[in-house]
């Protein structure tokens, strides 16, 4: 059991049946129009055919004899173990001074903290350089309680065991890290499958398991933002099966795919603002009781009246191009007791049926994609290659409004129409951790996907794998806050977890006692590494000064990661205002979404500790503080200074100092672009120098730390960057980072270069070789520090700086110069490719409209147009994709050659179109126009004919007059013709000789008269 894989249970005939297939654009409320499936069954033990890990590991042999008696921690380690592989790291890492610089540790756990710690190095690292390791390579030395920092030696490389493959990590190796519970959903074959889970219980992995359990498929992952989906890839890049091709995608981008345009990307907060300035612009008044609560408006609007509206379902309509649901079901649904009354219902529908469809557009740009995208498959417009998945897999599933699963629904549908069975679906999530209004309930999406797809197999996990049980408890007492919330607005009853025990929790509390001291240690901890602030509510406190709020993060954009040690800003104040509401409201019944989502803000917000939490309540009532300890429950008081001094005494290397910034930078550029930004510069700004003992000497992790303000700038400039950052910065310090250098021996080195920077006007910043540096950061310019890539990453950002600004200029450039990136580009540093997925729609759409403007075709001659489509994240058959491309470029070049056109841009034309025609050959029918339009009639006839075209041979001969070649073709009335004239030829070539001067000159006009006849002429006046 290697891979822990028990023998699935005995299934069903291979085939499941349902009816009725056929059922196409509309559904009738109630109808049951279920599809055709095969059993979902894993793949016998032992037959999967298996990839070569990431990161291959050397184990010693040491780490599993020390943790085998240990359950737990040996279970632990085969987590780490697997996080090692995919990822190269784990989620919390330590590093190590002096003597054992290079070595990091990644903590196991214990009876009482983080007691044990795996002690592990990348190749390349100076503890491991001397070793002879493949690239990539991981060693894993050793198991240490954490007041162990003895000096270790790595050793030989014959001392460790290599690991490279999946089944390599055994129970021999570590513990299986599977639960019954998650196996029992990994194995069960049922085609549509739900799994249940609180914060941290193994949702996401047990996801991953049942794709990795199964071959020969095709997937389709879909998940919450760019940074989860790359953490997916990383995992089945390792896991998956060698047979197994995974796609993976954030909502967004897939609302986009399958809407056919690019999907404007928001955040929540910046929807609520478009949104409150749209209000305003209609006058506050409009809204009625909603006027001093837009935020619950909003949130009303959002989840249910847009948001559960379904084209072509019953009780919904299209006003203006907008999909909404019906002023009487509406109101049938939410003017009751139980939603937010009719008055507050009327004046709801008053102000949507005000709001501009455009607004509405711009407010909720995914719902308007997800109503377009529905229509289009309903139509059978399916993205290229969509229709060969095999399997579906929706993580997340919670924030999506059930208008947006609905897409998932019908390309569920549009694939079964073409293949005859349906992808099997898989979806995971947990009810109480929506991050935006979605009125999310397990009860309408369960009657969609039995109404459209089939009734679900529901699934529970129940043991907490991530948060320690004390952390635990505190989400159970955050949970018990639903209760104030109605019965038809909380979410699925909320199960009691069982907490992890492979690690206790620090629960702190801190009482500031004005906001000038909360500035104060909001300041010192902006910079500490492997801890994270939090507002449990959608923005940041008031007191958050202009300058700090991007070291503040929203629950939203806290979203999917994990982190240390989690500080807490002002959850008393959030709980008396949830507890005020429930008390003392007036027509409170009009905050129920929007009281419900501030819970499940508060249970995301809890859930990212993996150790610490810290409750920090600033210049708080008696009762906010109550609350607060209530909720934290036995807390550790500290003042802020025993605060900071807990985190400034973390023994962080350099090396994780910029490692920690990195992960954020990567994580967050989603959901707080501008944070991430911060964290890239900063990393960028550590580096320092490899000689000295407080920079970083690791190249690896310098040419991560490169990398990744990389593919941060690169996504700013695709996006747009974040208020307070400027185009100009983002470009210029991207060219700053190309020539962040690599450890070279001291041997190789020479003097340290000036290095003369391109600042000032935006004409220097086009200029792709002006490159300059901020004071303070790596690098060198004179040639003794090489760049890590070529100057191919100088063109590529010039190139993608021009084409992001407007997005409408031909993206040929860009996407060659992405293209060299990636094949020149070692392991992991190729930035551009995932920055241009959130354009993917509006590159594809640039290279369809350059092969049309033969402008630009003639770029289609010699570019990679198969390699430019997988950039944009093309699914479908790239090859023959390029190829139309290529066909329309010629078409459109060869129709710009006329006889119109100017003879030295004709000849230019011609000659684009003979170059694109070599990439696309062979085309014997396009060649045959080609030479025709040249005016090379036998190499145009033959090519004509080799294409099988004898009606365009018989054209091209007629035209050229040969009807000795023409009548072996034509049949019919147009071979007489041909005949008749063959004969006339044949009569004129026996002419008598000088005949002309014998003929009297009525002879003559007879003559002339009868050819007049045969070129219906009209008659001539008679001669004198």
């Amino acid at each position: 059991m290697a891979r822990g894989t028990r023998r699935g249970r005995a299934g069903d005939a291979d085939l499941l049946e349902f009816a009725d297939l056929d059922d196409t654009a509309r559904p009738r409320a109630g109808a049951r129009t279920l599809l055709r499936f095969e059993a979902d069954r894993p793949a016998p033990p032992g037959a999967l055919p298996l990839r070569d890990l990431r990161h291959p590991l050397w184990l010693h042999p040491e780490v599993s004899d020390r943790l085998r008696a240990w359950t737990h921690l040996y279970r632990r380690l085969g987590i780490v173990l697997q996080h090692l592989a995919a990822h190269g790291r784990t989620t919390v890492v330590k590093g190590c001074t002096d003597g054992n610089r290079g070595w990091r540790r990644s903590p196991l756990g214990g009876a009482h903290g983080m007691q044990y710690y795996l002690w592990w190095t990348p190749q390349g690292s100076r503890t491991a350089q001397a070793l002879a390791l493949p690239e990539r390579a991981i060693l894993v030395r050793a198991v240490r309680h954490h007041d162990d920092h003895a000096p270790l030696d790595a050793g030989l490389v014959d001392d460790y065991l290599p690991l490279s493959a999946p089944d390599h990590l055994d129970d021999d190796i570590a513990g299986l890290p599977w639960t019954e519970a998650q196996l029992d959903f990994i194995e069960d074959d049922r085609p549509v499958r739900v799994i249940l889970g609180r914060p941290g219980s193994g949702k996401t992995t047990v996801l991953w398991r049942a794709v990795e359990a199964r071959s020969g498929q095709r997937v389709l992952y879909l998940t919450w933002s760019s940074a989860l989906t790359r953490h997916a890839e990383e995992r089945f890049a390792s896991f998956a099966p060698a047979d197994v091709e995974v796609t993976t995608r954030d909502f967004a981008t897939f609302l986009g795919e399958t809407g056919g345009a690019d999907v404007a990307r928001q955040t929540l907060a910046a929807s609520r603002e478009r949104f409150d300035a749209a209000v305003t612009r209609l006058g506050r008044d409009m809204a009625g009781p909603w006027k001093t609560r837009l935020d619950a408006l909003h949130a009303e609007v959002r989840a249910l009246l847009f948001g559960h509206a379904i084209p072509g379902e019953v009780g919904c309509t299209t006003e203006r191009g907008v999909i909404r649901l019906r002023d009487d079901l509406y109101a049938a649904q939410r003017s009751g007791y139980d939603g937010v009354g009719a008055k507050a219902a009327r004046a709801l529908l008053k102000v949507a049926r005000a709001l501009p469809p455009n607004a509405v557009r711009t407010v909720f740009p995914e719902l308007a994609a997800a109503a377009r995208a529905i229509e289009r498959l309903r139509d059978d417009v399916v993205p290229e290659g969509f229709d060969a998945f095999d399997r579906i897999v929706v993580d997340e599933v919670q924030d999506l409004t059930l208008v947006e699963t609905a897409v998932v629904v019908e390309l569920c549908r549009a694939i079964a129409r073409r293949r005859g069975r349906a992808p099997w679906l898989l979806l995971a999530g947990d009810a109480g951790q929506t991050v935006r209004p979605t009125g999310f309930d397990w009860g309408p999406l369960n009657d969609l996907l039995a109404r459209r797809v089939r009734a679900p197999i529901r699934f529970h996990l129940e043991e907490h794998l991530r948060c320690p049980s004390r952390i635990a408890e505190v989400i159970d007492r955050a949970s018990e806050r639903y209760a104030d919330v109605v019965k038809e607005v909380r979410p699925t009853k909320q199960r009691r977890q069982v907490g992890g025990q492979h690690v206790d929790a620090h629960l702190v509390h801190v009482q500031v006692a004005d906001a000038a001291g909360a500035v104060r240690l909001l300041e010192n901890l902006a910079d500490a590494d492997d801890v994270v602030v939090l507002a449990p509510g959608n923005d940041p406190p008031a007191w958050v000064p202009d300058h700090l709020r991007d070291a503040v993060l929203t629950p939203e954009e806290a979203k999917g990661l994990e982190y240390q040690s989690v500080c807490v800003l002002d959850p008393g104040r959030l709980l008396s205002t949830l507890q005020s509401q429930q008390t003392y409201g007036t027509e409170a019944e009009l905050d129920q979404q929007a009281r419900r989502t501030a819970i499940d803000h508060l249970r995301v917000t809890l859930s990212r500790a993996t150790e610490t939490l810290v409750f920090v309540d600033v210049a708080a009532s008696d009762a906010e503080r109550r609350l607060s300890l209530e909720l934290l429950g036995d807390a550790a008081p500290y003042d802020p200074e025993d605060l900071v001094d807990h985190f400034a005494h973390a023994d962080a290397s350099p090396d994780e100092r910029v490692q920690v910034r990195t992960n954020d930078a990567r994580a967050l550029i989603d959901s707080a672009p501008g944070r991430a930004w911060q964290r890239a510069r900063q990393a960028i700004r550590l580096l320092g120098d490899p000689d000295l003992p407080n920079g970083v000497s690791d190249p690896a992790v310098r040419r991560d730390a490169r990398t990744t303000l990389m593919a941060t700038a690169a996504r700013l400039l695709v996006d747009g960057p974040p208020a307070g950052v400027s185009r100009t910065e983002v470009y210029r310090a991207a060219l700053d980072a190309l020539i962040v250098r690599v450890v070279l021996p001291r041997s190789r080195r020479g003097a340290r270069g000036a290095g003369a920077g391109a600042r000032g006007s935006d004409e220097a910043r086009r200029k792709p070789g002006a490159v300059g540096r901020e004071p303070g950061e790596a690098g060198d310019d004179d040639g003794t520090y090489p760049p890590m890539l070529t100057g191919f990453e100088a063109t590529l950002l010039h190139a993608l700086d021009i084409w992001s600004e407007s997005r409408t200029g031909p993206p040929f450039a860009l996407l060659e110069a992405a293209r060299e990136i990636g094949e020149a580009a070692g392991p992991g540093q190729d930035w551009a490719r995932d920055a241009l997925l959130p354009a993917a729609q509006a590159l594809r759409d640039g290279l369809t409209a350059g092969a049309a403007d033969p402008e630009q075709a003639g770029a289609f001659a010699g570019g990679d147009v198969a390699g430019w489509l997988r950039l944009t994240g093309y699914s479908g058959d790239a090859a023959a994709r390029a190829r139309v491309l290529r066909v329309r470029a010629f078409d459109a070049l060869l129709k710009s050659a006329g006889s119109d056109t100017p003879a030295a841009e004709r000849r230019k034309r011609r000659a684009q179109a003979e170059e694109v025609l070599e990439a696309i050959a062979p085309d014997p029918l396009r060649l045959g126009r080609l030479r025709e339009a040249q005016g090379r009639t036998e190499e145009a006839a033959a090519a004509y004919d080799r294409a099988g075209a004898s009606k365009e041979v018989l054209r091209l001969w007629r035209n050229a007059g040969a009807w000795e070649r023409a009548v072996e073709l034509a049949d019919g009335e147009i071979r007489d013709d041909l005949r008749w004239l063959l004969e006339l030829d044949a009569l004129v070539a026996r002419r008598p000789d000088q005949q002309n001067r014998r003929l009297r000159n009525g002879e003559r006009d007879r003559l002339e008269r009868l050819l007049d006849t045969v070129q219906k002429r009209r008659p001539r006046k008679a001669g004198g």
